[in-house]
């Protein structure tokens, strides 16, 4: 059995710890009825078994409660399985984050923090106009560095807070206002919520809102020869390093 075992220590404020591990060892899924009989593990006949590797998060704390919710790096909610208490499986592949919050109000018990793990093969990268692209083909049209990230604002809650604090990052705005095009007084980057009124905005911005997106938050990158479209990353570090790719 192959594995990959991370180790965490999350702390609170103040009241106590609590540890996560996450281990991705292969298991049996796609089965229903399982019935242990010896060595034979009889299932039912609409089972559909394959074996693939799984994420299994475990969480030792005094808490009596844990609670835990996970991500894909777009934002979206992934199901996960309740093992026994304290214990979560993930039968898909991909990054995900996971929030864990552990509480026990008797023992004055409130923890909160985060984690991220892979389960599988790496997930491919998100989409872009590819190595080459041509100017018509850039996510956002125009010589210069230009960056849009788009998200929306009734739904920032339900992000994973690392990915949330990408939208208010002083590194981030500090980094832009230095790097992009500036046309008049205005630096070309912007953060919009999607249902924006674009009828008053420059071309190259209501054009840039029209390009598609997959999912909620997106980004949209253009240095006028190469570009980039595709999801938000899950941190502020890793949006950095994408904006540098492009923007030096």
């Amino acid at each position: 059995m192959r594995s990959c075992v991370v180790w965490l220590l999350l702390c609170s404020a103040g009241f106590s710890q609590f540890t996560a591990t996450v281990e991705t060892p292969l298991a049996l899924t796609g089965i229903t009825n399982p019935q242990q009989i010896g060595s034979l593990l009889l299932v039912g006949a609409d089972s559909k078994p394959v074996v693939a590797p799984v994420g299994i998060v475990t969480v030792v704390t005094e808490a009596a409660q844990v609670r835990i919710k996970v991500y894909t790096e777009a934002g979206a909610r992934v199901p996960h399985k309740t093992l026994v208490p304290k214990v979560f499986a993930v039968e898909q592949a991909g990054k995900f984050w996971a929030t864990i919050t552990c509480v026990d109000f008797d023992k004055k018990i409130f923890d909160e923090d985060e984690l991220t793990f892979v389960v599988g093969p790496a997930p491919p990268p998100g989409p872009g106009p590819g190595p080459d692209p041509t100017p018509d083909a850039l996510p956002i049209a125009g010589e210069g560095f230009r960056v849009l990230i788009v998200y929306e604002s009734s739904t920032l809650t339900k992000l994973p807070p690392a990915r949330r604090d990408i939208l208010y990052a002083q590194e981030i705005r500090q980094y832009l206002d230095s790097k992009v095009a500036v046309v008049g007084t205005s630096r070309e980057w912007r953060l919009l919520d999607q249902d924006t009124d674009m009828r008053n905005a420059a071309k190259v911005w209501q054009d840039a809102m029209l390009q598609p997106r997959l999912s909620i938050p997106w980004i949209y990158i253009s240095n006028g020869k190469q570009g980039y479209s595709g999801p938000l990353p899950a941190t502020i570090a890793d949006t950095l390093d994408l904006l540098k790719k492009y923007g030096g």
